[in-house]
C-alpha cells in the first residue's frame, strides 16, 4: 500500500483541529471486564511498570493472571532503556534485571509481537497527525510513535491494548478506529 493510500485509510486529512479525549465514562474500561481465561491483552508498558512496582489493583491482577497476555517488542524496548537509563551502580540494579529477564520469559516468543513495516508507516503518520493537531513538542513525539506501534501491532492480531494511559491511547483510537484499548 502506497503513503497516499494509507492517509486516506487513516483519514488524516480529516483531522486538522485538535483532538479532544472522549469522556471517560463512554470508553470500555479494564475494571469493567470480567476476569475469564479467554481474556486476550497486549499489555502496554504501564502496565508491566506498574506491575512491577506492585501498583495495581486486585481486579487487574486478576485479569491479568488469567487472561493470555501477548507482548509487543516495543514495550520490551522500552523497558530497556528505562532499566539502563538510571544508576546502575545502584544494589538493586541487579534485581531488576533479573525481575524483567523472568518477566520476558514468562512470554512464549510467538506472543512476542513486532510491528511490520505497514505498522510502522501506519504509526508514522498516526504521530505526525498527532503532533501536529496537539501541538505536541519532538520530545513528545517518540512516546506517540510508541503507543501508536504498540496499539496498531495489537489491532492487526485482534488483540485489546490494556493500558493505563488513556489519553494517548484513546486518541490513537480516534485515528486508527479499529484497535482496542481497556484502560485502568
Amino acid at each position: 500500500m502506497t503513503v497516499g493510500r494509507a492517509i486516506a485509510r487513516l483519514k488524516i486529512k480529516k483531522h486538522v483541529a485538535r483532538l479532544l479525549l472522549r469522556d471517560a465514562n463512554n470508553l470500555p474500561s479494564a475494571n469493567d471486564i470480567e476476569v475469564s481465561r479467554h481474556n486476550r491483552f497486549m499489555l502496554d508498558t504501564s502496565v508491566l511498570i506498574r506491575h512491577a512496582q506492585g501498583n495495581l489493583s486486585e481486579h487487574i491482577l486478576k485479569l491479568i493472571e488469567t487472561a493470555l497476555l501477548y507482548q509487543s517488542s516495543v514495550c520490551r524496548s522500552e523497558i530497556c532503556i528505562g532499566l539502563t537509563n538510571r544508576d546502575i551502580s545502584r544494589g538493586t540494579w541487579k534485581h531488576e534485571i533479573e525481575y524483567w529477564d523472568d518477566a520476558f520469559r514468562a512470554v512464549p516468543e510467538k506472543r512476542v509481537l513486532c510491528p511490520d513495516e505497514q505498522i510502522w508507516r501506519d504509526a508514522g503518520l498516526i504521530t505526525g497527525s498527532l503532533t501536529r493537531t496537539q501541538g505536541y513538542q519532538p520530545h513528545q513525539m517518540k512516546d506517540v510513535l510508541n503507543d501508536s506501534l504498540i496499539f496498531l501491532t495489537a489491532a492487526k492480531q485482534g488483540i485489546p491494548v490494556l493500558t493505563a494511559n488513556r489519553g494517548d491511547f484513546d486518541l490513537i483510537q480516534q485515528i486508527a478506529k479499529k484497535g482496542r484499548f481497556f484502560w485502568f
